[in-house]
Parts: C-alpha cells; sequence; structure tokens
C-alpha cells in the first residue's frame, strides 16, 4: 500500500485520539488508600470530581469537606461488581430498599457488606457502585479479600444528582487531556483512565491515519499496547504499512 504524502506524526495523533478517552469517561484520580484494604485505583465522587451532592464516606475514604444538605428521602442501590476492561463484568452483590441503611444522626446511606463467603479474587479489581434508578452517582474501586464485613458508607445531598447541562452545552473542566508522557506511564492518571476506561470508550480499539485503502493506519487493540507505545520520540514521516499494536514506528 502506497505511503500517503502528507507526513503525520502518529505519536501526535495518538494523543488526540487519547483526548477523547478523558473528555467522554469519567475523571480518575490517582490511587488512594481505603483503610485496612488494598489501594483503590479509582474514586468517582463530589469530593474526587464527580457529581455533585455525592460522597463517599470513611471507611472507604477519609473524611471529605460538605456543605450541602442531607437528603435522607433517596432509594439508593448499592451493586459490587468484578472490573474487565474498566466495565462491570460479573456482579458479586446487590443491596436495595432495606438493605440500605439511614443513619439521620450521621446524616448517612451505608451497607454493611459481609465478604466471607463472595469468593473474592484478591488479584481482580471490584466496583462498588451507588445508583438512583439508572443514574450513577458514584463508584470506588477496590480491591478486597475475602473475610469480615466492609462498611459501605456516603452522604446524598439535596439536588443529587445534577439535572444534565443542556445537549450541546459544555462548562469548564469536560475535556481533560495529558501529554504523552502521562499517557504513557504507570501510576499517573492519564494511564489510570487508559487501562479503566479503554474498553468502554474504544469497544473495537484506536485507529489512526488512514482507514482503510486510502492509505495507512495504526491500531491500538489495548490500553497495554498504548503504553507500550508511548511516549514516543524522533522526526516524524509518514507510515509506511498497516500496524496492529505497534510499539515503535
Amino acid at each position: 500500500m502506497k505511503c500517503p504524502l502528507r507526513a503525520c506524526n502518529l505519536a501526535a495523533q495518538l494523543l488526540s485520539a487519547l483526548s477523547l478517552l478523558s473528555a467522554c469517561t469519567d475523571r480518575v484520580t490517582e490511587p488512594r488508600t481505603l483503610g485496612a484494604l488494598a489501594p483503590s485505583f479509582a474514586i468517582f465522587d463530589a469530593a474526587q470530581g464527580g457529581n455533585s451532592g455525592f460522597y463517599f464516606l470513611p471507611p472507604l475514604v477519609p473524611a471529605p469537606s460538605y456543605t450541602g444538605i442531607f437528603d435522607g428521602t433517596k432509594a439508593p442501590v448499592v451493586t459490587i461488581c468484578v472490573l474487565a476492561g474498566g466495565t462491570c463484568a460479573t456482579s458479586v452483590a446487590t443491596f436495595s430498599g432495606s438493605q440500605v441503611k439511614l443513619d439521620l444522626e450521621a446524616q448517612s446511606y451505608g451497607v454493611n457488606w459481609k465478604t466471607k463467603d463472595a469468593g473474592l479474587d484478591p488479584t481482580k479489581m471490584y466496583r462498588i457502585q451507588v445508583a438512583l434508578g439508572a443514574t450513577v452517582l458514584g463508584y470506588a474501586d477496590v480491591m478486597l479479600n475475602n473475610g469480615g464485613t466492609l462498611p459501605i458508607r456516603f452522604r446524598i445531598e439535596a439536588g443529587a444528582p445534577p439535572p444534565p447541562p443542556p445537549a450541546g452545552t459544555w462548562k469548564s473542566g469536560d475535556f481533560v487531556t495529558y501529554n504523552q508522557d502521562a499517557w504513557g506511564t504507570l501510576g499517573t492518571t492519564a494511564s489510570a483512565g487508559l487501562i479503566a476506561d479503554f474498553f468502554t470508550v474504544y469497544s473495537n480499539g484506536v485507529e489512526i491515519g488512514l482507514v482503510g485503502a486510502a492509505g495507512n493506519s495504526a491500531i491500538f487493540n489495548t490500553p497495554e499496547a498504548i503504553l507500550d507505545f508511548l511516549p514516543m520520540s524522533g522526526t516524524p514521516g509518514s507510515l509506511d504499512r498497516d500496524l496492529q499494536d505497534p510499539n515503535s514506528s
């Protein structure tokens, strides 16, 4: 296949594609310690740039700061699932109705999850998710061991979740991007989002360049392939063939 005359910088195109992942997925944060548990992979609540009016509480996270009015009239549902490719693959437990306890004095909701017989795998990531109907208020990704009881506490305030913005309306913070060093280095916010949400945003992988017979392109099918490829340096040039999960070009 003949190479196009127009030169392209493969790493720059890949960074543009990854920017979409940052814009279209939940924000992630650096790992945090969850008390006696293994460190979390991602926390999504009001304290971490998520839905306003929803907060996870100790012992899952350090005590957050909030100023809103607690709403004790909600009927939240708590689910725990195994994460695979950044999405829930297998449900492990679900709590709803009277299983989710309202504590008016502490201004919180919560469940006590007995993990002894849950058959947990300490090598896998689990997502603790809180929803109101079809709306996910927030989630916490953790690694867990069998045994004991895990208290899951959270706070819902009046007005949570906020109504969606009008179609076509963007606000500051809706788009976030990173340089190729951040995308290609384990332990950064960018790489955490890449691993957690790659398959949600790019179910068929990321293809950059000229697709099909029009020219040459490079396809990245996994987040690990992007981690292997970035960061990339050197003189920009045009692709001379189609590439699958390249670690260089």
